[in-house]
């Protein structure tokens, strides 16, 4: 994204949010893909979620604590999480989405919540 936009400095945000925010407000399509395509990614991004969702297994209380306040109280993206949690937590995940899913879903789970409840959205 080349223009400055009023989010760019936003910590709970990263470049693929502003990407993704940018192409929604333009109506720009980022992919077209075939229902073929999209089945397999559906796949894919299943088995990827699998495998973090086993990476957080055995997350903290005071881990879960930490990520509530980033994504509850702080608004953060799931890929926002994602990146400050392995920043935080020395993990190679990055910013990928489904790993802040994972991340999200087992600190609402320890904190006797679920992850698409509205306090987390």
């Amino acid at each position: 994204m080349t223009d400055s936009h009023p989010l760019d400095d936003d910590p709970g945000l990263t470049a693929g949010d502003l990407e993704v925010l940018q192409a929604a407000s333009t109506g720009e399509v980022l992919a077209r893909l075939t229902p073929c395509q999209a089945e397999s990614l559906s796949r894919w991004a299943t088995e990827t979620k699998r495998g973090f969702d086993a990476d957080v297994a055995g997350m903290t209380l005071e881990q879960a604590q930490f990520v509530r306040v980033i994504r509850c109280e702080q608004g953060y993206s799931w890929r926002a999480v994602a990146a400050t949690c392995a920043l935080e937590w020395g993990e190679s995940w990055g910013s990928n989405q489904l790993a802040g899913m994972a991340i999200c879903g087992r600190s609402a789970e320890l904190l006797g919540g679920h992850f698409m409840d509205e306090e987390w959205n």
